[in-house]
């Protein structure tokens, strides 16, 4: 009888109906508070991939630093010979690109439907995401590109430059090229956003980034 007791209460316990882990995006960005939250996760992944991460990689490349003796990654690329299973550098690589997926996504659907939002509301909101595009293009080329002045034109191969959301193989611009874009998203940006935005992309901060750019 214990037995069977048993059974039959376990048999109870595990007869959980599954969640659903995921809607469709569709589904998912129905109000202007939908599209806000999906812009606060285009911030949060630009702050997760400046969690100190990109800042490291940078110096490692410098002369500031003695080689790394309890880390295999960051040895790699200290040397300057990162190999593909590198988990740290491809992490480092795609989180950017994620970010920049998220503001150009949020840019098509400002283009495709309307969610109520104010003229100097929806300015502000594509301010923001040319200012998060041109900064996380910025990191990329940087990071992943040889430098500015490299070459006379600075004809040399820099980063994928994303203006869409679509998934698609593409050819390297030249680092020139991928400034220019930069500060085109830069300037679209400063012409964009207010002074004031909390603690959000202002034109301030769109500004500053264009100087240093």
């Amino acid at each position: 009888i214990i037995v069977l007791f048993t059974q039959f209460s376990c048999e109870k316990i595990l007869e959980i109906d599954p969640l659903e882990s995921s809607i469709d995006e569709e589904e998912a960005l129905q109000t202007k508070s939908d599209m806000q939250e999906f812009l606060n996760s285009a911030y949060e992944v630009t702050a997760n991939a400046n969690n100190g991460r990109i800042q490291g990689l940078g110096e490692l490349l410098s002369d500031n630093l003695v080689r790394p003796n309890n880390n295999n990654d960051l040895t790699e690329v200290f040397i300057h010979n990162v190999l593909i299973f590198n988990e740290t550098t491809a992490g480092v690589y795609k989180d950017p690109y994620i970010g920049i997926f998220r503001a150009n996504r949020i840019l098509e659907y400002l283009d495709e439907k309307d969610f109520g939002y104010s003229p100097s509301e929806l300015n502000t909101v594509k301010g923001e995401c040319h200012f998060l595009r041109g900064f996380l293009h910025f990191q990329e080329v940087t990071l992943w590109a040889q430098p500015w002045g490299y070459t006379a034109a600075n004809t040399h191969p820099g980063v994928i430059y994303k203006l869409s959301s679509t998934v698609e193989p593409q050819a390297r611009p030249s680092v020139a090229e991928v400034y220019d874009l930069i500060i085109q998203d830069l300037q679209s940006a400063i012409d964009e956003l207010p002074f004031q935005n909390g603690i959000y992309a202002t034109k301030y901060a769109a500004q500053a980034l264009l100087a240093k750019v």
